[in-house]
C-alpha cells in the first residue's frame, strides 16, 4: 500500500481517543428487507417507466453484471493478503465492544436488487452495461460520456410521482434539489413534459441512473420508504448528475485497504475501480457522501457520511460541469473556499467555515443555536465543552451542527487533549460525531463517535495555527470535552 495510506491509518490509530458512550438510543432494529418484494417493486416501476424496452435493458444489465461479477470473483479468489486479513480481524474484535446503534444502510435497504444494480444503488443503461467488460484505466470519478452531462443552459426537468405521498419526503427532495442548485451552476424545474427528465418515485429501495440518459423519457430515482434522509436523496441526485461512488476512483488503493476475502458474493463490483469517470484533481475524501462507510472489508475509521455532500463532493460537480465560467467577475475567497457559481458575490466554504468570503466560523446548522464560536489558545490548558442535538430517540432527516475555531498566533501550533465524547455510536458515525480538523480544512476531519475510537494517546497537534472542532447530531445529544493550548 502506498505510503500516504499507511500514514493515514497510523495517524488515525494514534489520534483517536477514549470515547465514553452513555446508553443505547435506538431500542429496536430497522425492519428487515423482503428481497422478493424489492424485486417485484423494482420491475413494476421499470415497466411503468419504459415498458418492454425497459425490461430488455434490465435483462441486458443483469447479464452483463453477472459476467462482470464472475470475472471479479475469480480475481478475488486468487487475491489473498494474510496480514491485511489479520488487521481486519483485529479491528472487528475492537468493534465488538461498541454499543453500536443499528444503521439502515443503502445496502440493507436494497437487498434483492444486487442483480440489477451496479455498485449497490446505480442503474445502468445498455451502453454503460456493455462497457463493464471493456474497461480501460484512467483516474476518474465523474462519468465522461459526451451525453452524460445535463445542459447548463436549461433547467434540469424533474417530477415527483404521486407514489411519494409523504410531505416530509417531498420537502426533503425539494431541499436536496435546492442544495445542488444553490451550490452549482445547474438549475432544476418541475416539468412533466420535457424529456429526458428525472422522476422521483417510491420504488424499491434507493437508486438512480448515472448521468443523463437520453434514451429514456423518464429516468428514475427511487426514494423508497426507508430512503427519506436528506443525505441519501442528495447522494442519488449526485448519481443522476453523473457521479460514481468515491471509492471507485482508480487511485483509491493509495488510500484504503479492501479485504476481498470478506466481500460477500454479489458485491464484487461494489469494490471495483471505475474507469468511466474523471477525478478532476479533487483530493481523496474519506468523508464523502458518495463513499461507502467502513465495513469489514475496509479498515479506516469514519468513511462516508449520510448527512450531506461535502465540500469536495460539491467541488467535483462544479468542475465536472465547468461551473467556474458562470461568473463574469471574480472575488477572493479565504481558507480554500471558491466562488459560488450560483451566487457570484459569495464563496462556497469548507465545512466549519462561513461568511461571504469563508473568513468566519460557520453559523449553527439545521436547528442548532447558541453554540460555536472563536477561541484563542494560550500557553496554558483551557477547556472547551460543547454539544448539539436534543434528548430524543427520533432520527432527524438532517444533522444539526455547531462549529468552533481554536486559534493561535501565526507560526504556532495547537495541542489538543480530548477528555470524552458522548453520543450515539454508529457505522460511519451516521447519527453524529465530534469532528476535529487539524490541517487540510477542505476535507473531512477525524470523526469520533464510538468506544473503539480508543488509543493510548488522545493528543492531537495541528498542522498550522488553527483547529476546527465540529459537533454533529442527527439522533440524541452529541457532547464532547477537550483541552487546548499552544504547543511549546
Amino acid at each position: 500500500m502506498a505510503q500516504i495510506a499507511r500514514c493515514i491509518i497510523y495517524v488515525s490509530a494514534f489520534l483517536l481517543l477514549a470515547s465514553y458512550i452513555e446508553a443505547r438510543f435506538l431500542k429496536k432494529n430497522f425492519p428487515k428487507t423482503d428481497p422478493s418484494e424489492n424485486v417485484r417493486k423494482f420491475l413494476t416501476g421499470a415497466v411503468q417507466a419504459g415498458g418492454l424496452d425497459s425490461i430488455r435493458n434490465i435483462e441486458n444489465v443483469r447479464s452483463k453484471l453477472s459476467q462482470f461479477r464472475q470475472s471479479k470473483r475469480k480475481i478475488a479468489a486468487t487475491t489473498s493478503d494474510a496480514l491485511l486479513a489479520a488487521k481486519a480481524k483485529n479491528i472487528q474484535k475492537l468493534r465488538q465492544q461498541d454499543d453500536e446503534e443499528p444503521v439502515d444502510t443503502i445496502g440493507d435497504i436494497n437487498q434483492g436488487l444486487e442483480q440489477f444494480l451496479y455498485d449497490g444503488d446505480m442503474m445502468l443503461n445498455d451502453a454503460q452495461a456493455n462497457q463493464l467488460t471493456q474497461q480501460t484505466r484512467q483516474k476518474r470519478q465523474a462519468y465522461t460520456s459526451a451525453t452524460a452531462r445535463w445542459p447548463k443552459n436549461a433547467p434540469i426537468p424533474y417530477t415527483i410521482d404521486s407514489s411519494i405521498n409523504d410531505t416530509t419526503t417531498v420537502k426533503l427532495i425539494h431541499d436536496a434539489i435546492a442544495f445542488w442548485q444553490n451550490m452549482t451552476c445547474l438549475t432544476f424545474k418541475e416539468d412533466n413534459k420535457t424529456s429526458p427528465r428525472i422522476k422521483f418515485y417510491n420504488g424499491a429501495g434507493c437508486s438512480s441512473y448515472v448521468g443523463r440518459v437520453t434514451s429514456l423519457q423518464e429516468q428514475l430515482i427511487s426514494i423508497g420508504d426507508r430512503c427519506g434522509y436528506f443525505g441519501i436523496i442528495a447522494h442519488e441526485i449526485a448519481h443522476s448528475l453523473g457521479i460514481f461512488h468515491h471509492q471507485s476512483r482508480t487511485d483509491r488503493d493509495n488510500y484504503i485497504d479492501i479485504v476481498m476475502a470478506n466481500v460477500p458474493a454479489g458485491w464484487e463490483d461494489n469494490m471495483d475501480i471505475q474507469p468511466l469517470s474523471n477525478n478532476y484533481g479533487i483530493s481523496y475524501e474519506y468523508g464523502s457522501s458518495l463513499h461507502y462507510a467502513e465495513k469489514s472489508w475496509f479498515h479506516i475509521q469514519s468513511m462516508g457520511n449520510r448527512n450531506m455532500p461535502t465540500f469536495a463532493d460539491v467541488q467535483l460537480i462544479n468542475k465536472y460541469y465547468t461551473c467556474s465560467s458562470a461568473c463574469s467577475k471574480t472575488i477572493t475567497c479565504k481558507n480554500n473556499g471558491y466562488q459560488n457559481p450560483a451566487n457570484c458575490s459569495k464563496c462556497i466554504c469548507p465545512g466549519g467555515f462561513g461568511g461571504d468570503d469563508c473568513s468566519k466560523v460557520a453559523d449553527p446548522e439545521y436547528g442548532a443555536s447558541n453554540c460555536g464560536g472563536n477561541l484563542t489558545a494560550t500557553t496554558s490548558w483551557q477547556t472547551l465543552i460543547g454539544q448539539v442535538g436534543e434528548s430524543s430517540t427520533v432520527i432527524y432527516p438532517r444533522q444539526a451542527a455547531c462549529h468552533w475555531h481554536v486559534n493561535a498566533p501565526e507560526g504556532k501550533k495547537i495541542n489538543i487533549k480530548v477528555n470524552y465524547v458522548r453520543g450515539p455510536c454508529s457505522l460511519g458515525c451516521f447519527y453524529g460525531s465530534t469532528e476535529i480538523k487539524l490541517g487540510n480544512f477542505t476535507l473531512t476531519g477525524v470523526r469520533l463517535c464510538c468506544s473503539s475510537d480508543i488509543a493510548s494517546n488522545s493528543q492531537f497537534q495541528t498542522v498550522g495555527n488553527l483547529a476546527v472542532i465540529s459537533a454533529h447530531s442527527q439522533l440524541a445529544v452529541e457532547k464532547f470535552s477537550l483541552q487546548y493550548m499552544i504547543s511549546s
